[in-house]
């Protein structure tokens, strides 16, 4: 196994550890197509997180605004090896 399948393995189960919070009843978990997060339902307390990043095919300006998005959520973010070894840059 090559340094790329362990990271492989290590994003996909990191999305999907993170995508268990959203089966609990005061979590809330969403997919507009581009990424996942998953917070507290209102009144609620709980984790809240954006995971699950998938902007690579877009262009560079929408690229950009997804961005700006998820950093206006204001949510820790997990960015899988691909992205976190660019420094975010896709």
């Amino acid at each position: 196994m090559d340094k790329q399948q362990i990271i492989r393995y290590i994003d996909d189960g990191a999305n999907f550890y993170i995508s268990l919070f959203g089966n609990a009843e005061h979590i809330e978990m969403v997919d507009n197509g581009f990424y996942m997060y998953v917070r507290p339902k209102q009144g609620q307390h709980g984790i809240s997180f954006v995971f699950n990043i998938r902007l690579e095919n877009l262009p560079v300006q929408n690229q950009k605004e997804k961005i700006a998005e998820i950093k206006a959520l204001g949510m820790p973010i997990w960015l899988d090896g691909k992205l976190a070894a660019s420094g975010g840059k896709q």
